[in-house]
C-alpha cells in the first residue's frame, strides 16, 4: 500500500463510449482519492464510419494532452462495448490449472467470430450445482484479434501508453464496490445496470465477485429512434429532445414543470415505453437466472449508471416491471472533487463516469502491485 504521506498520480483512464470519449485522472492524497482532471467530448453526429471516429479520438486526446490538466502518459482503457461479447457456460469441476484450457475450448465453440484470430478472457463465478454434479460457472469474454489490435494502435497514436486494457462491466463493478465494507447483508447479491447509448449491461456480484454479465440491445440509440417514431420527429431532433430530458429530469417531488413541458415529457415517455418494457423484461430474466443458478437472496436494488440512468421515469418503469427498485448509483461518492466538476455536475451524480472511475481504480491496483513487487 502507499505510505500515509503519499501523493500518487494514477494512470489516465480513457473511456471511449459509443457517443462520447471521456478521460479522468485520479490521485491518492493521504489515502484519499481526489479528481485531478476530467474531460469529455461528444462524438459529432456526422461521424458515421469507424475510421472517422478513431481519427476524432486521436485528435481530441492529443489536444487535451497538450494542456496541463493531465500529467504523465500512462493510461488504462476499456475495449469498446460493441467489440466484446459475453457468454456464460458451465464446465466440470477441475483443478484450477486446467480451467483456462477448458474455457478456451468451450469459447472457440460458442463464440461466433468469423475469424479464428480471437482473444478470450474469463471469470470463474464459482461452483454451482447442476443436477447431482458440481460445476464451474464461467463468464467468458471474447473479441476479435483485429479489434484488440486496432484499439491498442489507436491509443499508441494518441501518445498514451496503455498499462492495462479492461472491459466496461468490470470497471463499473470496481467503481461501485471499491472499498465496500463487510456488513449485515454479507452474502447479499448486488445487481448493476450500465444503461448506455448502444446497449445496457447487467452485472450481478456476490461479495464483490462478478457472477453474471449480460448485454441487452436496448440503450439510448433505441430510445432515440422510438422517440422519433412516436413523436413524428427527425432522428436528430428526437436525439436532442432525449438529451434535454436526461439533463433536466426533475426530482420525483418536483412539480415545477410547466403544462407544456409536462405534456412533452409525457409524450416522450409514452413513445419510449415499448423499449423500456423490453428492457425491464430482459432484466427480469436476469433476476430469474440468478435465482435458479445461484439460489441466493434476490438483489434488493438495481443500481443504475450510464447516461440513460438520469431518466427517473425510465428507472421507475423498470422498478414496476421487475419488482426490484431501480436507483441511481454514485460513481464518485468516495472521491473528492476539488472543483474539477461544477457543483451542478457533482449533484447530478455524474452517472456516465462510472466506467472511467473504475478504469482509474484499475490503475491504482496496477501501481500498488508494482510497489509491493519492488
Amino acid at each position: 500500500m502507499f505510505s500515509r504521506a503519499s501523493n500518487i498520480l494514477l494512470p489516465i483512464a480513457v473511456d471511449v463510449g459509443f457517443s462520447a470519449v471521456r478521460m479522468m485522472q485520479l490521485q491518492v492524497v493521504n489515502h484519499r482519492l481526489r479528481v485531478r482532471a476530467a474531460w469529455t467530448m461528444d462524438f459529432p453526429l456526422t461521424l458515421r464510419r469507424e475510421e472517422e471516429r478513431q481519427e476524432f479520438v486521436i485528435d481530441a486526446v492529443q489536444d487535451v494532452l497538450k494542456g496541463k490538466r493531465f500529467k504523465g502518459r500512462l493510461a488504462v482503457t476499456a475495449m469498446p462495448n460493441h467489440a466484446v461479447q459475453f457468454k456464460s457456460f458451465r464446465i466440470p469441476k477441475m483443478p484450477p490449472e486446467e480451467i483456462a484450457s477448458a474455457v478456451l475450448f468451450e469459447a472457440e465453440e460458442r463464440f461466433a467470430f468469423e475469424s479464428e484470430d480471437a482473444e478470450y478472457r474469463y471469470l470463474d463465478s464459482g461452483h454451482i450445482r447442476q443436477g447431482q454434479e458440481i460445476r464451474h460457472e464461467i463468464i467468458a469474454m471474447g473479441c476479435t484479434g483485429e479489434a484488440l489490435r486496432n484499439h491498442l494502435e489507436l491509443f499508441k497514436k494518441t501518445g498514451l501508453v496503455c498499462t492495462a486494457t479492461d472491459v466496461a462491466p468490470c470497471a463499473v463493478v470496481r467503481c461501485l464496490e471499491d472499498d465496500a465494507q463487510p456488513s449485515e447483508d454479507q452474502g447479499q447479491a448486488r445487481m448493476y445496470a450500465d444503461i448506455g447509448t448502444h446497449a445496457t449491461r447487467i452485472i450481478t456480484t456476490l461479495e464483490g465477485r462478478i457472477i453474471f454479465i449480460k448485454s441487452i440491445a436496448v440503450g439510448g440509440l433505441a430510445l432515440n429512434e422510438l422517440t422519433a417514431k412516436g413523436l413524428n420527429l427527425p432522428l436528430d431532433e428526437a436525439t436532442q429532445l432525449r438529451r434535454e430530458i436526461l439533463m433536466s429530469t426533475p426530482e420525483p417531488e418536483d412539480d415545477t414543470a410547466t403544462g407544456m413541458e409536462q405534456e412533452v415529457l409525457e409524450a416522450a415517455n409514452a413513445a419510449i415505453r415499448p423499449g423500456v418494457e423490453q428492457l425491464g423484461k430482459e432484466i427480469s430474466l436476469c433476476l430469474r437466472y440468478h435465482a435458479v443458478t445461484f439460489r441466493g437472496v434476490r438483489p434488493s436494488h438495481l443500481i443504475c449508471v450510464g447516461g440513460q440512468s438520469y431518466d427517473r421515469q425510465l428507472l421507475q418503469t423498470i422498478s414496476e416491471i421487475t419488482g426490484v427498485q431501480a436507483i441511481q448509483g454514485a460513481p464518485l461518492e468516495r472521491i473528492e472533487n476539488r472543483k474539477v466538476f461544477t457543483e451542478t455536475q457533482w449533484r447530478s451524480g455524474l452517472l456516465e463516469w462510472a466506467t472511467a472511475v473504475g478504469l482509474s481504480l484499475r490503475g491504482r491496483l496496477e501501481l500498488e502491485a508494482c510497489k509491493e513487487a519492488s
